[in-house]
Formats: structure tokens, C-alpha cells, sequence
């Protein structure tokens, strides 16, 4: 007989999970059950994924009681609009929610990848994950798992449960049940495919009727667009691949779920970002450069797609074991109000980005959660260590998250310590690299191709050869800038570098960083070739035999890490004019150059314009809000205006964005001692010796650094 303890740790949480799940079912009546709330024999969570959801959205329509299920789940247990991490790009973060640690030690920095041994191109695959996931660290435990449609999880690994990975339906680059080859791996154990192959909707058989819910669409518009090819170019047809790919694993969830009611149930649902890359723009109220008739036919399609998830998540909800912990999540949120774009192409690729904002969805919700409590701070790295703490599992004292403890009953908690394992990652190792037949790469490619993220002219495996040299690089060298860890970006530039020497955007990078490192002439000579090369491709752009463009990123984005290069260089040499006219045209040619923010603010910082300096600290860390750089210098600023106890703030997110921060350790040591709290203060020091192995004078007369 279990303790009452114990089946109090059972029912525990329904960590509410991406934000919406959409399909038919329960809508919202009081008098049915609310299983999940009830005592369990033994603990469990569902974690579902609702990519892209915001609060804006969500808040407006609970308001109107057009969300009954959400509104549930906030009303009875806890929210927060919860942190992200840059770049915001949904393969890295929704397997940082899977793993507890960022992009850079969890390996997934990217789209796509390449079959090293053949060149031939592959979504990104749960083989370059270099850390255990949470249905690992479950299934090693003892716990059952069943995972659908996560991102990332192709090959699927061998789980204590089931695994259906993200290449049965169309998000991403899947290719659904198309053909027998490409179905390697795609389930665990294998035969489940077989079992699940009835549940695939064909997305291009949906009838008008299914369509009217969500748009305003004639019947020629139909006819041109159903059982036709898929064409990268159509709105309509990225929207039906949507609602297919909802309805194939609302489906296939449903039915495993009630089949085998595993002990960690995670499912991810892609539509709401999807549905806002294409129609958001019309969404009430309207905004200029957008065409009235364009307004009228899709102006009520991002809220019918939110409320298509909420009655998915009744369904679910219905389903749960008693005692369920559940976790909804997003991985961003979503431009909503007049900083929406008025882009008139709804297939933009290039901008898909712009749309993402850092603070997303979080709801959990279960029997010992608090009620109605919203948490002040949240981040999606906490969302695995929590999940494990529900499980009655130990988190692991290197996850860069935390446990929510917040998020539980003080009454919970006290009888529910934290337990913790040094690290999960010494008994993990990935699972092989999949294979696919020359017939199955081929259709990749195309694949690819109609998605946009390869030039209808190249081939597949150039193009991921060249992204394997730059954007996964460029993406990780972005993260390591964003935290002001220089060394590491370095070490990401120079691998650029080695990997091909011709292209001017690695030297761009390494002209960037060293440039950061304050090594002017290095610099300069890495930033004069990539100008010289850029100078030679645009008279003769060099091509690959088969006549595709070799470099087609020479972009805005390039531009601008070129002219802010140029404004540190220039600033180094004392010329502030001229670098300050650089450091806005960066600005300009890319909101996103974390080094032409940070870098101006140092430039007003230096000549003596204070208050524009920290005006412009302050732009740089909303902007970046895990750029150790800014952070510490905005804390230096408000040390010298006297705010104190904001310096402590801004000091204690430095070392959160990088705990070997040495100088921000120092900082806080110095405020700390004026503040009388030398005890504190000694512990700062000690930590700001580190491998510098620098002393510095227990004196609050010293300033920051």
C-alpha cells in the first residue's frame, strides 16, 4: 500500500506545454472531471508543445471566453511569460526544452544537416544531439515515456515506451508516409509505423468545408490549390500542410496516449507559428500596406487556429491519467500589434525571424500547483529540470535551468526536497546517423527546395555543405557573442575559416570577434579580405559546376557585421566621427548585430556622452539579454549614477548569462562592500579570482570595471 505522500507526489502536475492544441472535443463545461487534479498511485506529466504561442493572443481570447480550456489550466494553476534563447530559432529551443542546456552544449544549431560520409542532406537529426533528453533520463529511471512529433527527434531512439518522431507528418522537412524508404527510424519501436500509418491525413485532401472555419477562400481558390502539387509559392498549401500535420498527430497522440498512458507524455503541435508566419498580418486591427481584400479573407484565421488547439487540448485533458502534472509551453512568442510586418510575401523565409519574440507561453498545472499564481521569471531551459522534480526524479546540477519549485504548494515542496545527480550526460550516446536511399535524398532535396531553404538552382548537398560551413557555425558564433564569451566565438570563426577559406562571410566573422578582442590590425586585414572578396564575386560570382550560385548569402546581415567591424576598428584608431556613422549603418543593415549595439554604446560611453551611453546600454541588454558585456556595463552605470541596488541587478544577470564572468564578480564585490555587506562582498571576490587569478583591493573606494 502506497503512503498517502506518495500518492499525493503521483497526482501531481500537468505541466501545461506549448500553448494550444487544437482539434475537436471537450469545450470547457464545469461538470465534467477535471481527471488530471485528482491523486495518482504514481507521478506524471504531459508536456505539450504549442510552437510560436503568445500571451497577447491568448490573454484576449480567455478574456472572451473563446479559450475555455486554457483559461482552465491559468485560472486553477500557474503562468509566466517565460524567457527564450537566441537565436530564436525552433529546433534549437525545443530541444533545450527537451535537454535542460543550451544550443551550444546540446549540439542542434541549425535546420538541417549532412550524412558526412555521402553529402546527403538531412533535416536535423536526433544524432547530432550530444546530451540526454528528458525521455532518455525518464526511461533510464524506470518511468514509460511516449513522445509525438518533437522537434529534432529523427532517427527516433530506443525508449522504456514509444517514440514517433517528427518525419511522420509534414512540419519541418517531413516527409510523411510518401515512400517505404524513407521511413527508417521514424517510430520506435519500428512496427508502430505500420500501426499509425491509417492516422496520416493527406493534407492536400481536406475539403473546402474544413477550410471555411478558418478563412473566407472561393471555390476556384480551392480547386487550384487541392490535390495539387505542393508549391513553396502558395500560402494555402503551407496552411493545409499545417492543418494536416495537427490533425495527423492530434490523431496518433490521442490514440497511443490511451493505449499506453506512459508516465512522461510529450507532443508538439507547430501550427499557431505557422499559421502567424502566414496570417498574422491580417489579424485585427488592420495594418497599413496590407490589401483590404487580402484583410477580409483571412482576418479571422490566427483566432480559429487558437481556439482549433484549445478544443485539442480538451481532448488530451480528457484523456489524462488522475493526477497528471501538466506543462504547456511555447518556444517563443509572436508579433502581434504595430510591430507586426506588412510584408506582402507570406512565404518570406529570410524574415520568418523578425516575427519571434523572446517571451513565450508557460502554463503547469496539477494537483499540488499552486492556483492562479502567474511566476515572475521562467525560462525554457527550466522546463526540463521541473518536469523531472514532477516525475519525483533528480535534476542535474549542470542543467542551465532550474527546478520551478515556485510553481508548487509550499506544503508540496517541504515534503518533496530537490534531489540532484551531477550530470546525466556520462551514460548518454547518440543514436547512429540515419541512412536514406539515393531515390529518398532526391526527394529531400526537393523538399527543401519548395520550403526555401535551398536556391532552386543548387543542389541539396551543396547547400548543406555550405551551411554546415556557415550558418551552423554563424549560429553558435552568434551565441557565444550574445553571452560575450569572445574566446569561444573565436574558436567558431576560425573553424569557418578552415572549412572554406573563399568565403568572405567567414572572414567577416573572424574580423568581427577579433575586432571585439580589440585586435585592431588583425582585424582590419581579415576585413579587408572579405571586402576584396566580396568586391571580386560581385563582378564574377562564382558558381558550382552545375551553375549554382557558391555564396548567395552576400546579405544585409553581412554588411552589417562588415561596417560595424569597420566602426571598432575606426574607434580603436580614435576616428569616433566616422565610427559612429558606421555603428548606425549596421544598426540599420541588421537590428539583430548584438557587437554594433553594444560597441556604439561603448563609443558614446567613451567620448563622455553619458546619458546617450546609457540610454544605449539599455537598448543593448533589452535587446540582448544574454550579452554579459552589456549587461555589466549598464550595472557600471547605474554603480556611478548611486542606484545601487539596480547595479546588483544588472551584476547578478551578468554572471547568470556567463558564470565566468571574472570582472562582473568583482563588480558586485565593490557595491556589495559599500553597501556594509562585506561578508558578501569576499564571497564576490573570491569568485571574480577565477582563472585569471587576479587580487584586488577590498576597498569600496575602487569602481567597477
Amino acid at each position: 500500500m502506497k503512503s498517502a505522500a506518495r500518492r499525493r507526489q503521483a497526482g501531481m502536475i500537468v505541466f501545461a506545454v506549448a500553448l494550444i492544441l487544437a482539434a475537436c472535443g471537450r469545450n470547457g463545461d464545469d461538470r465534467r472531471e477535471d481527471r488530471w487534479r485528482l491523486p495518482a498511485e504514481s507521478p506524471k506529466v504531459a508536456l505539450i508543445g504549442l510552437d510560436g504561442a503568445t500571451w497577447d493572443i491568448v490573454n484576449e481570447l480567455t478574456a472572451r471566453g473563446a479559450l475555455p480550456n486554457l483559461k482552465k489550466l491559468i485560472d486553477t494553476g500557474v503562468s509566466a511569460e517565460y524567457t527564450s534563447i537566441e537565436p530564436l530559432l525552433s529546433p534549437l529551443i525545443w530541444t533545450s526544452i527537451a535537454t535542460g542546456v543550451t544550443p551550444e552544449r546540446h549540439g542542434i544549431t541549425w535546420f538541417m544537416v549532412r550524412d558526412p560520409n555521402t553529402g546527403t542532406p538531412l533535416p536535423i537529426t536526433s544524432a547530432k544531439r550530444e546530451v540526454p533528453a528528458i525521455w532518455n533520463i525518464a526511461s533510464d529511471a524506470g518511468k514509460t515515456v511516449g513522445f509525438v512529433g518533437w522537434w529534432a527527434t529523427w532517427p527516433a531512439e530506443p525508449v522504456n515506451g514509444f517514440m514517433i518522431s517528427d518525419q511522420i507528418a509534414w512540419h519541418g522537412f517531413g516527409l510523411g508516409m510518401a515512400k517505404e524508404e524513407a521511413n527508417t527510424s521514424k517510430t520506435y519501436p519500428e512496427a508502430l509505423l505500420f500501426e499509425i500509418e491509417k492516422d496520416v491525413v493527406d493534407p492536400l485532401k481536406l475539403s473546402k468545408a474544413e477550410l471555411d472555419r478558418y478563412m473566407n477562400i472561393t471555390d476556384l481558390e480551392y480547386l487550384a490549390s487541392a490535390g495539387q502539387e505542393f508549391n513553396f509559392k502558395n500560402p494555402l498549401h503551407h496552411f493545409m500542410y499545417m492543418l494536416g500535420t495537427l490533425k495527423t498527430y492530434e490523431k496518433i497522440g490521442l490514440e497511443q496516449y490511451a493505449k499506453h498512458r506512459p508516465d512522461l507524455f510529450g507532443i508538439f503541435f507547430e501550427s499557431i507559428d505557422t499559421t502567424g508566419h502566414l496570417y498574422m498580418k491580417y489579424r485585427p486591427p488592420p495594418i497599413e500596406g496590407i490589401p483590404q481584400d487580402l484583410y477580409s479573407k483571412y482576418n479571422t484565421t490566427i483566432d480559429e487556429v487558437y481556439k482549433r488547439n484549445d478544443e485539442m487540448l480538451g481532448r488530451f485533458l480528457d484523456q489524462l491519467e488522475p493526477g497528471t502534472t501538466v506543462v504547456i509551453c511555447s518556444d517563443h512568442g509572436f508579433k502581434t500589434k504595430d510591430d507586426r510586418l506588412a510584408e506582402l510575401e507570406n512565404t518570406s523565409v529570410s524574415n520568418a525571424h523578425k516575427w519571434h519574440l523572446r517571451h513565450g507561453v508557460l502554463i503547469i498545472n496539477g494537483p499540488d500547483t499552486k492556483a492562479g499564481y502567474r511566476l515572475e521569471e521562467a525560462s525554457v531551459l527550466d522546463i526540463a529540470p521541473t518536469v523531472l522534480y514532477a516525475l519525483g526524479l533528480p535534476a542535474a546540477e549542470d542543467f542551465d535551468g532550474k527546478v520551478l519549485t515556485e510553481a508548487f504548494t509550499d506544503a508540496f515542496v517541504a515534503g518533496h526536497a530537490v534531489r540532484t545527480v551531477p550530470t546525466y550526460e556520462t551514460a548518454f550516446s547518440n543514436v547512429a546517423m540515419p541512412t536514406v536511399s539515393p531515390e529518398v535524398s532526391k526527394e529531400m532535396e526537393e523538399k527543401l527546395k519548395s520550403l526555401g531553404y535551398i536556391g532552386g538552382d543548387q543542389s541539396a548537398a551543396e547547400m548543406i555543405a555550405a551551411m554546415d560551413a556557415i550558418e551552423t557555425h554563424m549560429n553558435r558564433l552568434d551565441m557565444y557573442r550574445r553571452k560575450g564569451d569572445l574566446a569561444s566565438a573565436l574558436a567558431e570563426a576560425e573553424t569557418m575559416i578552415k572549412l572554406d577559406p573563399d568565403d568572405p562571410r567567414a572572414w567577416s566573422a573572424i574580423g568581427d570577434v577579433h575586432a571585439s578582442l580589440g585586435r585592431s590590425a588583425e582585424a582590419l586585414k581579415e576585413l579587408t579580405k572579405a571586402e576584396e572578396l566580396i568586391d571580386k564575386y560581385k563582378k564574377a560570382p562564382p558558381r558550382h559546376p552545375n551553375g549554382a550560385l557558391k555564396y548567395p548569402k552576400l546579405d544585409d546581415r553581412l554588411m552589417s557585421v562588415l561596417s560595424s567591424t569597420r566602426a571598432v576598428v575606426l574607434m580603436q584608431e580614435k576616428k569616433n566621427a566616422e565610427a559612429e556613422k558606421f555603428f548606425k549603418e549596421a544598426q540599420k543593415l541588421d537590428d539583430d548585430n548584438v557587437m554594433a549595439f553594444y560597441n556604439y554604446a561603448l563609443l558614446l560611453e567613451n567620448t563622455g556622452r553619458t546619458e546617450e551611453a546609457f540610454k544605449a546600454y539599455q537598448v543593448s541588454a533589452e535587446k540582448f539579454p544574454e550579452h554579459s558585456f552589456s549587461l555589466n556595463n549598464l550595472g557600471n552605470m547605474y554603480f556611478r549614477k548611486g542606484d545601487l541596488q539596480k547595479a546588483l541587478e544588472y551584476y547578478d544577470r551578468t554572471a547568470a548569462a556567463d558564470p565566468k564572468h571574472h570582472e562582473c564578480h568583482h563588480n558586485k564585490g565593490v557595491t556589495l562592500l559599500k553597501l556594509g555587506k562585506q561578508k558578501e562582498a569576499i564571497e564576490e571576490f573570491r569568485a571574480s579570482l577565477g582563472e585569471n587569478r587576479i587580487s584586488y583591493r577590498l576597498s569600496a573606494a575602487s569602481g567597477p570595471n
